[in-house]
């Protein structure tokens, strides 16, 4: 009898003993695959903030919102809402913001919940061509590869064939002289008349013409001489001193023979600058942004994750 109970009080204690660690093999099971289902959810969060800023980058009007917002920003930053053209399954958007700083560069910043698990991720990039960041204010063919000088220079030909729409240009194919008349400065041509020395005023130069030199030249009858004028040169401009805001483009054939300053930018790709300094105002580029080639042209950077 005492065998018979030992041998049954033994048994129960193997088989609680067996019970109980099934019960942990059974528990670790499921808390590792209730870990593994959470890990899971929670890349596929990360996914959803990282789909967020996907669709409002691919969005076909996303250039011009940053477009937009870069002309109506007066101070250094800018914030707005993206627009977000598709739902995410099973996702909530807690936030959803854009950024634009001065310097040309910008940030989208989402904030989703999938599935109770939350995530924040922020997409860093640059909105200005960075051929218009160069910070001394002179792009020449020592900066960038040379395929992409070539494309940059390429942009230009539109503008020079008034093909960009609010673009207005004065071109020129012989020989000017730049002066005031009637208090405004004007471009005239000279010649010898009936009467002697004659002219004829080809146009008053309004501020933000560009004046496009393409052939022969244009003389600044007094120095220094003050315009703010963007000037495509492919003539020669000669004078003893120019003063000028914008950008200074000087093409495969242009010569300048002026002592000049620019404040703005100097386009300068086939090395035929002068005597000519340059001071960086990205002020004075802003306003001419929107008939500069690729002035606004969106390059996404890294994504950190902002949990």
């Amino acid at each position: 009898m005492k065998n018979r109970g030992f041998i049954y009080i033994f048994t129960l204690v193997i088989i609680s003993l067996l019970a109980l660690v099934f019960y942990f093999i059974y528990s670790s099971s499921l808390n590792g695959s209730l870990i593994a289902r959470l890990r899971l959810n929670k890349i596929q969060a990360d996914y959803m903030a990282e789909s967020a800023i996907n669709i409002v980058m691919a969005n076909k009007n996303f250039k011009d919102e940053i477009e937009n917002k870069y002309y109506e920003m007066d101070g250094h930053e800018k914030f707005w809402n993206p627009t977000l053209t598709e739902n995410l399954k099973d996702t909530q958007i807690n936030n959803l913001q854009g950024k634009i700083m001065k310097g040309g560069k910008f940030n989208i910043s989402s904030d989703v919940t999938y599935k109770k698990l939350n995530s924040k991720m922020i997409l860093e990039g640059t909105f200005i061509n960075k051929f218009y960041l160069e910070s001394d204010g002179i792009l020449n063919s020592k900066k960038g590869e040379a395929k992409d000088l070539l494309e940059f220079v390429s942009s230009f030909e539109k503008l020079k064939n008034g093909q960009i729409e609010g673009a207005k240009i004065l071109i020129t194919k012989g020989d000017y002289v730049i002066g005031t008349r009637n208090g405004r400065p004007a471009i005239f041509e000279e010649f010898e008349g009936p009467k002697g020395r004659e002219e004829i005023i080809k146009s008053y130069l309004e501020p933000g013409v560009i004046l496009y030199i393409q052939e022969g030249s244009v003389k600044l009858e007094k120095s220094p001489a003050y315009l703010d004028n963007p000037i495509i040169l492919n003539g020669v401009l000669k004078g003893d001193k120019l003063i000028m805001e914008g950008f200074l483009f000087i093409d495969r054939e242009g010569l300048l023979q002026s002592k000049t300053k620019v404040d703005g930018y100097l386009i300068d790709i086939f090395d035929r600058a002068g005597d000519i300094s340059v001071k960086y105002r990205q002020e004075n580029l802003k306003k001419y942004g929107k008939i500069l080639p690729d002035y606004i042209k969106i390059k996404a950077g890294r994504l950190i994750k902002n949990n």
